[in-house]
């Protein structure tokens, strides 16, 4: 099964490199209320695609935080060569994360201490959710986890993600592009809806 993703997802990547770059922008939302946005951008040059991701949110649950988040994914070839995940929470820095691939393996920088994933190269991460819609994939790849997660297809171009801290997100799809993320949290559940 995992091979089968595999393909698919340099099929993906194969077939989407003469495509223009692209931006989406989504508000973040809780209770009905936009408490901030989300920026991804894809960039692509020769053969490798580039995506960021930058959001700042801020809000009040018993007391207000501002959570302002960046993230970065570079493939070459299909493969994922290098992604980093920052989270700063009240100005204070909760995750900064950096994998590259190097001599083939994954070497992992997490808040300056360095460990290595002697895993298979990666061909779709997180990142790749926003811009194609998984049908044939079963697998996606969290930068942030450091590991595979399931996607689970549901009716209507609807997609599941678990997640192994017990969380769980459900992806929306028109046209390959996501168009919806509701994200279930123990503590809140809020939802990011593309900006037409």
């Amino acid at each position: 099964m995992r091979l089968i993703s595999i393909s698919v997802a340099l099929f993906l990547f194969a077939f989407h490199l003469p495509a223009q770059d692209r931006k989406l922008t989504y508000n973040v939302v809780r209770n009905g209320k936009v408490i901030g946005t989300l920026d991804f951008v894809e960039s692509i040059s020769n053969n490798s695609i580039h995506f960021n991701l930058n959001s700042e949110v801020k809000t009040r649950f018993v007391f207000t935080f501002t959570v302002k988040a960046k993230e970065e994914s570079i493939y070459k070839d299909g493969i994922l060569i290098y992604s980093s995940v920052y989270r700063n929470f009240n100005g204070k820095v909760k995750i900064d994360k950096q994998t590259r691939f190097e001599g083939g393996v994954y070497q992992v920088s997490n808040k300056g201490e360095a460990t290595q994933m002697k895993i298979d190269p990666i061909h779709y991460n997180f990142h790749g959710l926003y811009l194609f819609e998984p049908k044939q994939l079963s697998l996606v790849y969290s930068d942030n986890f450091g590991k595979y997660m399931t996607i689970v297809k549901m009716p209507d171009n609807k997609y599941k993600v678990n997640l192994p801290d017990g969380n769980y997100n459900y992806y929306y799809y028109k046209d390959g592009i996501c168009q919806k993320v509701e994200m279930f949290t123990s503590l809140y559940t809020a939802q990011l809806v593309l900006k037409k």
